[in-house]
């Protein structure tokens, strides 16, 4: 069993090294997009752009009923609590789900360069 599992991992690197050397007119080209690279490019501008307006609006009328609320009530703690959770969730939509849109469409990092 050993020597099939090394058999297959030496397959598996030779296909990967022939794979990456077919092409030889071009050496900087990045690599071509897989099927699932376009949907889940698909999928991430969906969630970026149903999320994002979503995620505003409960973030403005949150802060609304946090400014009619006591402050020295329980609910208060709540809506900030709402309010913490809503702005992390807006950072990940916008950093982390639009820089792998970024980097999916065009295999580069573009940013900080």
């Amino acid at each position: 069993m050993a020597a099939t599992i090394t058999t297959d991992a030496h397959l598996v690197d030779s296909v990967s090294f022939n794979s990456t050397n077919h092409s030889t007119d071009c050496t900087h080209c990045p690599p071509v997009h897989l099927f699932s690279d376009f949907i889940e490019m698909v999928y991430l501008g969906t969630v970026i752009s149903i999320g994002t307006p979503a995620n505003i609006y409960i973030l403005i009328k949150l802060i609304r009923e946090l400014r009619q609320t006591p402050k020295d009530s329980v609910r208060a703690g709540f809506l900030l609590m709402k309010i913490n959770l809503n702005i992390s969730d807006l950072f990940i939509l916008i950093v982390l789900a639009l820089g792998k849109l970024t980097w999916l469409a065009t295999y580069a990092w573009y940013a900080f360069a």
